[in-house]
């Protein structure tokens, strides 16, 4: 979900998944070297005291007692013994109060293996539609506070995006030297950017809560700009004449004022684009003109005009018996299908050469659950970095946002310079900061070495965690 300086402003609402590390190759445990709170680079090692072994094992054993607690014991996505005395042994490395903070929240590690069903695990959670029905008008204005709040942003980073890029020029910076150099206006811009950026991510994000979302199709050269709702639904996976209509219907209902007129406007669109100069452009929105005419559908020119459609998808398993109704889930919980199942909702067998399901663990906020692949190992500490950002950020909002515009400016600079603890690091702000919390705690020296930035907010992160747990 990154949004960089370096390229057109956007947001997005997912993230690929980070791929897994490595599997299972040994029932032994395995363990951590323990909280780094007094980690000092180049500090001699001497023989410790009894005292500070003695403490060291108490405070591993209280570690381990606190991570006990987060995994699921019983049911679906309980992990056997064996698996559960490896995770044990992972996440007892990170602090007693940093676990009981996660603990404390109701966070579950589960397993998956084979054949598991997604639903059942509770990885997945179909919508309900009665209650999506009631919950329409909290939706609309949802979507409505977002056009409202979002239009200033976008253009005030796009206005930013330009300055930085001007200035940047009349500077003569390279793009390695824009990252790095000392100047204080450039930086002011960027931190002017980050912060606008950070409010769009944070107003997408609650209207995702809400259970809405903006329309914005797959994009593909010569294709119109203007669409009719039907298609919008077909695009969400609707298939039955009466799943279109109920989807359109909800669309209706969302877009309810703005749907005057639009209309018109999205046939107007169209006979433009018909005159266009690229005949794949001109053809299409003529088919699309003729079948809005004899069909009667409503179009809608998605770029010029934004849509809210509901978070929701109809997905039909192609394992199922013919006639089972197909499952309504957000756009969450289809990457999870789509990653774990191979778009079914039964778990598939780890495949490290799929691009599109070699992920070892995910978090999964609506169930407040981290799910775990059977077979693969060194994705829980990760997971809980997702996590323990999250429970901060709901706990401390204050800290969390001057916390996370550092984080921003640091996880820009690593892409601008290439240079991160993992290239997977640099995929988006997100990830930068579970990689950099893992590595806190599994490899602290990498972490300071190649990138001392993300360890000092790590560290800044982890601080105030344990405050919280502690409470």
């Amino acid at each position: 979900m990154a949004t960089t300086i370096g390229n057109t402003p956007s947001v997005t609402t997912t993230a690929p998944s980070r791929p897994a590390t490595g599997t299972t190759t040994s029932s032994q445990p395995k363990v951590e070297s323990g909280p780094q709170e007094t980690f000092t680079p180049g500090e001699p090692a001497g023989p410790p005291k009894q005292s500070d072994v003695l403490a060291l094992f108490a405070k591993n054993g209280e570690a381990r007692s606190t991570a006990s607690d987060l995994i699921r014991s019983e049911g679906v996505g309980a992990p056997d013994a064996e698996q559960r005395q490896r995770l044990m042994g992972e996440l007892s490395g990170v602090d007693k109060d940093v676990l009981k903070l996660a603990a404390d929240s109701g966070l579950k590690f589960a397993v998956a293996d084979p054949g598991d069903n997604l639903v059942e695990l509770g990885a997945v959670k179909p919508l309900d539609p009665e209650a999506m029905k009631a919950d329409l008008p909290d939706m609309k204005a949802a979507g409505d506070h977002y056009l409202e709040a979002s239009g200033p942003l976008a253009t005030k980073m796009a206005d930013l995006y330009n300055q930085r890029n001007a200035y940047i020029q009349e500077k003569g910076y390279t793009a390695e030297q824009a990252a790095s150099v000392d100047d204080p206006k450039l930086r002011g811009i960027e931190s002017e950017f980050l912060q606008a950026r950070g409010q769009l991510m944070g107003e997408a994000g609650k209207m995702l809560e809400s259970g809405v979302r903006q329309f914005i199709p797959p994009q593909g050269e010569g294709m119109p700009r203007t669409t009719a709702l039907e298609s919008v639904a077909i695009s969400q996976g609707a298939q039955t004449p009466e799943e279109i209509k109920k989807y359109t219907d909800m669309v209706k209902a969302l877009n309810a004022d703005r749907l005057e007129g639009m209309g018109e406007r999205g046939i107007a669109a169209l006979q433009a684009q018909a005159q266009s100069e690229d005949p794949k452009l001109a053809e299409q929105a003529k088919a699309y003109l003729e079948a809005a005419e004899r069909k009667g559908l409503t179009m809608v020119n998605w770029q010029e005009e934004p849509l809210i459609i509901p978070d929701m998808q109809y997905h039909s398993d192609p394992d199922a018996p013919a006639g089972t109704p197909g499952l309504r889930l957000d756009s969450h919980d289809m990457g999870v299908l789509n990653e774990w199942g191979g778009g079914t909702t039964t778990v598939a067998p780890f495949n490290p050469d799929d691009p599109n399901g070699a992920t070892g663990g995910v978090r999964l906020p609506k169930s407040n659950m981290i799910l775990l692949r059977s077979g693969v190992e060194g994705e829980g500490v990760h997971e809980l970095g997702h996590a323990i950002e999250g429970i901060v950020e709901q706990k401390d909002p204050q800290f969390h946002q001057q916390w996370s515009t550092q984080v921003q400016q640091a996880f820009l600079n690593g892409q601008a310079s290439g240079q991160g603890v993992t290239q997977y690091s640099l995929t988006n702000p997100d990830e930068y900061i579970a990689e950099g919390f893992s590595h806190y705690y599994e490899d602290p020296q990498l972490l300071k070495a190649k990138d001392p930035a993300l360890f000092g907010l790590s560290e800044q992160l982890v601080a105030r965690a344990r405050e919280l747990g502690a409470q």
